[in-house]
């Protein structure tokens, strides 16, 4: 919800730092990108102590579905 709708990815770790705040995510966007992009983010700000529950498993998620829609031709 929070990357699909601009509202960003926070968490208690990162302090006030927002991961991708201001960038909604749709079907078009590259999720392979937005993932690598997590991935320095965490290099950068503190790795998920959730062992992915915070950027990883979300962003996976949403290229699955993207996956799936474009399957189904939408």
């Amino acid at each position: 919800e929070d990357l699909v709708s601009g509202k960003g990815v926070s968490y208690v770790h990162w302090g006030s730092a927002v991961f991708n705040k201001g960038v909604a995510c749709t079907l078009a966007t590259d999720y392979q990108a937005l993932f690598d992009a997590s991935k320095d983010w965490e290099d950068e700000h503190g790795k998920d102590l959730g062992n992915g529950w915070q950027l990883g498993h979300p962003i996976t998620k949403l290229a699955s579905f993207q996956v799936y829609k474009a399957d189904q031709g939408s």
